[in-house]
C-alpha cells in the first residue's frame, strides 16, 4: 500500500517521497492510487500546483486562473460582448457629427439609448472589456505555467519504470515470450525508425516526436503575444481609428495626427454601356467608383507644408508613413452654405451678397460697398428654452440661425439682426435698416475618410505566426513512447502516445516483425476506457 503524508508528499513503497498530487512514483513508476484503470499520463503523472490544497490567497488566485473552465467562460463572455458590439455601429463608425448621447437615441430609439447607457457604443476600448482581455491573458499564462512546468520536469528526466503495474495500466500493453537477445534486436529496429533510446534499471525506453507535446504551449505563447499586441492599441501613437468629413476644397486637421488633409476634388464614376459585356444588362446610374483627390500637409510653424498627394478609392487607401486614409463615405450635392443678398431698405437696393457656411461660418464677410458683416452667433439647430434664450440642440444644420452685425457707411456703430432659415428677417425685427434675403444655396460634395494607424501590426503578424507554428507542432507530430522490460522469460511491452493510437499499434507490431519477434495485434491489450 502507498503511504500518504498529507501536504508534505506521498511516500512510495520504494522509499521515494513524491510531491503532493503525484499520481505515478517519480522513481519506480508505481501507480500511487488504488485504482486499476488507465494511468493519467498527460503530465507523466506529475503534480500540478493548482491541484494542491490552497494555503494562501496566492494559491486561491492561482487555482482560479489555472482553471480551464474559468478561461472558457471568460472567452465566451468576451465573444458575446463582441457580438453585441456589432449590433449597432461603434462610436467611431457612426458617420454623424452628433454626439453619441444624442445620436444613438435619436437614430435607434430605445435600443440605442440602452446601447449607449451600457457603454456598448465604445465597447472595444472600454475599461471592462480591456480588463476581461487582460484576465484571459493572465489565465493563459497561469494555465501554461501550471501545466508546462511539471511536463518539462517529467520530460527532462525520462521515466524508466521498474514496477510492472506501470506497464499493465497503459492503454497498449502486451506480455510476450521472447528469446534472450530480444531487447538487442529491438534496439536495432528502433534505431532504424529513428526512435531515441534510453536505457536503465533494466528498462528500455524508445520515443520520438517529443516536440508535439510543446505544441499547445507554443500556441499559448502565441495567443499571449497576440493579446499583448492588441493591448498595444491603448498606447497613444500605436493605434488610431477615426473618421473625418472633408468638403470639396476644404482643408481639415486629421484627428489624432499632426497632419492636415485637403479635399481637392471628390469624384463619382458611373458605369457606361461599354463596361458591360452584354449591353442589354446596362442600367444607368450604377456607381463604378468613389474617389477623393487629396493633399496631405504637415504644420511647420504657422504654415502648412505639403508632404504628399494622391487619391483614395474604396478598398485602395491613401498611405503615408503608416497613416492610411480610406474612402468610406460620400455625400453628393449636400447643402454647404447659404448665399444671402444684403438689402438696404432705405435705398431699396442691394448692397451685395455674402456667403455663410453652415459648418464653419467666417467671423467677418465683405459685403461690398464698404460694408462688412460680422457673424456674432451661430446656432446650427436653433431652439428656444423656457427662459426665451436661444440654443442649438445639435451641431447638424437642421434649422440654422445667425446673429449678424453689419458695419459700414451710415452704420458705423453697427446694426444687429437675426437670420433664421425659412423666416423673413422683417417679421422678426421690422424696424432695421438692413435685411437679408435668401439668394441661393451653396451645394458641395463631401467625402468621408476613415483614418487608420496600426503600428502594432508587425507584432500581430509575428504572434499569429507563432500560433500557426504551435498548431503545426501539435497536429502534425505525435509523441510516441514504448517501454520494454524483461521479467524472467517474458517481455513486458507498454506504449503510449498523445494521438493516433491505431498508428502506434501498427508501428509496434511492425517493429517486432522487423526484429523477428512474434507479436500479434490480437495479443496487444488495448483498453478504451480512460480516467
Amino acid at each position: 500500500m502507498t503511504e500518504r503524508r498529507g501536504l508534505d508528499g506521498v511516500k512510495c513503497p520504494c522509499g521515494h517521497v513524491n510531491p503532493p498530487g503525484t499520481l505515478i512514483c517519480e522513481a519506480c513508476g508505481r501507480p500511487l492510487d488504488d485504482d486499476d484503470g488507465l494511468l493519467n499520463m498527460r503530465y507523466e503523472g506529475a503534480a500540478r500546483r493548482s491541484q494542491q490544497k490552497p494555503r494562501t490567497i496566492v494559491d486561491h488566485l492561482w487555482r482560479f486562473f489555472a482553471s480551464v473552465k474559468v478561461a472558457v467562460w471568460m472567452i465566451v463572455i468576451a465573444l458575446i460582448a463582441s457580438i453585441i458590439g456589432t449590433i449597432l455601429p461603434q462610436e467611431q463608425f457612426k458617420q454623424s457629427s452628433l454626439p453619441p448621447e444624442i445620436f444613438y437615441p435619436q437614430t435607434y430609439g430605445l435600443i440605442g439609448e440602452i446601447y449607449y447607457r451600457l457603454g456598448f457604443h465604445n465597447l472595444y476600448y472600454s475599461w471592462w472589456f480591456i480588463a476581461l482581455l487582460l484576465m484571459i491573458g493572465i489565465s493563459l499564462v497561469v494555465c501554461s505555467i501550471d501545466r508546462a512546468v511539471p511536463l518539462y520536469k517529467a520530460l527532462k528526466k525520462k521515466r524508466l519504470p521498474t514496477d510492472p503495474g506501470f506497464f499493465r495500466r497503459q492503454r497498449l500493453f502486451a506480455a510476450v515470450e521472447a528469446p534472450e537477445d530480444a531487447v538487442d534486436r529491438l534496439r536495432v529496429a528502433f534505431a532504424r525508425r529513428r526512435f531515441q533510446l534510453t536505457e536503465g534499471k533494466g528498462t528500455l525506453l524508445a520515443e520520438k516526436g517529443r516536440i508535439s507535446r510543446w505544441g499547445p504551449y507554443v500556441n499559448h505563447v502565441g495567443l499571449i503575444l497576440l493579446i499583448l499586441a492588441f493591448m498595444l492599441r491603448v498606447i497613444p501613437g500605436f493605434y488610431l481609428d477615426d473618421y473625418v468629413w472633408v468638403w470639396d476644397g476644404e482643408t481639415r486637421a486629421v484627428p489624432g495626427t499632426p497632419y492636415y488633409v485637403k479635399n481637392e476634388r471628390f469624384d463619382v464614376t458611373f458605369y457606361t454601356e461599354a463596361d458591360f459585356p452584354d449591353p442589354k444588362a446596362f442600367r444607368p446610374g450604377i456607381v463604378k467608383e468613389y474617389a477623393t483627390h487629396l493633399v496631405l500637409y504637415r504644420k511647420d510653424g504657422d504654415r502648412l507644408v505639403e508632404v504628399a498627394r494622391g487619391t483614395t478609392r474604396v478598398n485602395h487607401p491613401f498611405e503615408y508613413e503608416g497613416l492610411y486614409l480610406y474612402q468610406s463615405g460620400e455625400q453628393v450635392g449636400e447643402l454647404y452654405g447659404l448665399v444671402l443678398d444684403v438689402w438696404d431698405k432705405q435705398k431699396n437696393a442691394s448692397v451685395g451678397q455674402i456667403h455663410l457656411s453652415l459648418y464653419d461660418p467666417p467671423e467677418v464677410v465683405d459685403a461690398g460697398g464698404g460694408y462688412r458683416v460680422h457673424v456674432l452667433e451661430y446656432y446650427p439647430d436653433l431652439r428656444i428654452n423656457e427662459k426665451g434664450e436661444p440654443y442649438s440642440e445639435s451641431p447638424r444644420p437642421n434649422r440654422p440661425a445667425f446673429i449678424l452685425e453689419i458695419t459700414g457707411p451710415g452704420v458705423e456703430a453697427g446694426e444687429k439682426n437675426w437670420v433664421i432659415a425659412g423666416v423673413d428677417s422683417d417679421t422678426i425685427l421690422p424696424d432695421k435698416r438692413f435685411k437679408y434675403k435668401l439668394a441661393g444655396f451653396d451645394l458641395r460634395n463631401r467625402s468621408g475618410l476613415s483614418v487608420r494607424i496600426d503600428r502594432g501590426l508587425p507584432a500581430v503578424y509575428a504572434a499569429s505566426a507563432i500560433v500557426v507554428l504551435g498548431l503545426f507542432m501539435g497536429f502534425y507530430f505525435q509523441h510516441r513512447r514504448i517501454w520494454i522490460r524483461r521479467e524472467g522469460g517474458t517481455l513486458l511491452v507498454a506504449a503510449h502516445t498523445n494521438k493516433n493510437w491505431f498508428g502506434l499499434k501498427k508501428e509496434l507490431v511492425g517493429l517486432f516483425r522487423e526484429a523477428g519477434l512474434p507479436l500479434d495485434e490480437a495479443a496487444i491489450e488495448q483498453r478504451r476506457k480512460t480516467r
